[in-house]
């Protein structure tokens, strides 16, 4: 066992490896921050779980990638808001729900707004209303 009543500083110039037989667990009282001149990764054979007890920030200064080989689901239980200059979708979206858009919405070229159909023949010949 270590323990330390004061402060502890730790330099350490060359390499350093930890193997741990079991679990390690390191509960800090306050912050704890770490800055890292290189890469910082963190992988596990198993789950990774990172948890928050408020707020959980993520900031690049850089390009941010999520990727996964399997299903991704983002969920929150209230408002999820994309703020972007630009969104792009590469996929289909399928949607439960009503989607809403606050100006026109373009499918293939052709704007939702006043867009009418014209039927060309029939009991129903003639052209449609746009929608409300």
């Amino acid at each position: 066992n270590i323990t330390v009543s004061g402060s502890l500083t730790e330099s350490v110039t060359k390499r350093v490896t930890e193997t741990y037989a079991a679990s390690h667990n390191t509960t800090v009282a306050a912050n704890r921050v770490q800055t890292i001149g290189g890469v910082l990764k963190n992988s596990s054979g198993s789950n990774m779980v990172m948890s928050s007890g408020g707020k959980g920030i993520f900031n690049s200064k850089e390009k941010m990638e999520l990727e996964t080989k399997d299903t991704q689901l983002l969920k929150s239980e209230n408002q999820q808001t994309l703020t972007a200059s630009n969104t792009d979708i590469t996929q289909d979206v399928d949607v439960t729900g009503t989607s809403t858009a606050s100006v026109d919405h373009l499918s293939n070229g052709k704007s939702g707004f006043g867009h009418t159909h014209t039927i060309s023949g029939g009991s129903s010949a003639g052209t449609t209303s746009a929608p409300d």
